[in-house]
């Protein structure tokens, strides 16, 4: 009997550590892959982002996304301008019609570019994933597609974009290696070019900042 408090107190502490630890374990993972091209003589080729990589005005690029079950993206741009845009899934609601599943998206479609304009500056291109909807972020994009020349709108949008990624800093474990995307037939009959591609690995979020410079 006189063990017995002891014991008490180990078998606390066993639940206590179970269950603190439990749901970090249980985070769902991230998991998909994401290109930036960019229009070379050879064709389509992707952008290196180790260091910001610098363009010319006039310069097209093609953005790369291989979205996978339970994970749900987000792609939002803002300009050398300061301009705000939605570039995916690019409408309200989306998520509440259509869940996340293996497919493959190019922003934009088949053969068409984006062509960096002046002013020269940098160009961010702010990549979301997570586990589960964002849905303060959802809300707030909504309404800037609601009014988006309104710039209390815009300013909601970039506000909650560094929000997330303030939140997440140090809590989110990555791992990003390159994969292969072999070329294929598009709806158009034009082939598209072979690349590599950045695959991601995450724990419950993932956010980048991909900065493309140019003159």
């Amino acid at each position: 009997m006189r063990n017995a408090p002891l014991q008490f107190f180990a078998t606390l502490l066993i639940c206590s550590m179970t269950l603190f630890s439990g749901p970090a374990c249980a985070e769902p993972p991230v998991e998909f892959s994401w290109a930036v091209l960019t229009g070379t003589d050879e064709g389509l080729r992707p952008l290196d982002f180790t260091t910001p990589p610098k363009l010319k005005n006039g310069a097209t690029i093609q953005i790369y996304l291989e979205q996978k079950p339970g994970v749900y993206l987000y792609l939002y741009l803002i300009d050398s301008s300061g301009e705000v845009a939605f570039l995916y899934p690019g409408e309200k609601d989306f998520y509440s019609k259509v869940a996340p599943s293996d497919r493959v998206f190019r922003l934009p479609t088949d053969t068409n570019r984006f062509e960096l304009t002046p002013p020269s500056g940098q160009e961010k291109l702010y990549l979301l994933a997570g586990a589960n909807r964002l849905d303060k972020l959802e809300k707030i994009t909504a309404a800037f597609l609601d009014q988006p020349g309104h710039p209390l709108r815009k300013e909601e949008v970039v506000k909650e974009l560094k929000r997330l990624r303030q939140e997440h800093s140090t809590l989110v474990q990555v791992t990003e290696t390159s994969v292969p995307v072999a070329g294929t037939v598009r709806s158009r009959g034009v082939p598209s070019d072979s690349f590599e591609a950045t695959k991601v690995n995450a724990v419950g979020f993932y956010s980048r900042i991909l900065r493309i410079d140019h003159d």
